[in-house]
């Protein structure tokens, strides 16, 4: 599905972040949509509306204005997306998102395979989370189910 953005050359067309949309971590960019480039916090970023053009959902209380992130999610809740101080600032990857990492990573891939594709990154906590500095403008969170050791939640954060 696409959403119409307007630029001021003339109309644009965006695709909706989907589940099988793929994430580069280093480049901050989850589909089409890029860390810190899309746009304000308000219910239409830059002439997209997530919520009516690709039917998501605001996430709880965070509907935005003064004082309060703005966050839309997607219908299986897969792909959170957070807005503050008028930038997209925050990918949350979860459980049901079937698109791969730039190393080809997926959700329940196991630490030893995120570790090897990632080894870079530190491990945080008992094996369950491992954190990374991907770029002085970036950090990212995977984190593991503690029993089976398995990719569940990728966070990636503008900073």
């Amino acid at each position: 599905m696409a959403c119409k953005k307007e630029k001021k050359d003339g109309p644009v067309l965006k695709a909706c972040p989907e589940v099988s949309s793929n994430l580069s971590i280093p480049a901050a960019i989850l589909g089409e949509w890029r860390l810190k480039h899309e746009g304000n916090d308000g219910l239409s970023v830059d002439g997209v509306s997530l919520i009516s053009s690709c039917q998501w959902t605001i996430n709880g209380t965070e509907n935005g204005g003064v004082g309060n992130t703005y966050a839309v999610k997607n219908s299986n809740e897969s792909i959170l997306l957070r807005w503050e101080n008028n930038q997209l600032y925050q990918f949350e990857i979860d459980l049901g998102w079937t698109g791969s990492t730039e190393k080809g990573i997926v959700m329940g891939d196991s630490l030893p395979k995120v570790q090897t594709a990632y080894p870079h990154m530190s491990l945080i906590g008992f094996y369950t989370n491992i954190y990374g500095d991907t770029t002085n403008l970036t950090t990212v969170w995977m984190n593991f189910n503690p029993t089976t050791k398995k990719l569940e939640q990728i966070i990636l954060t503008a900073r």
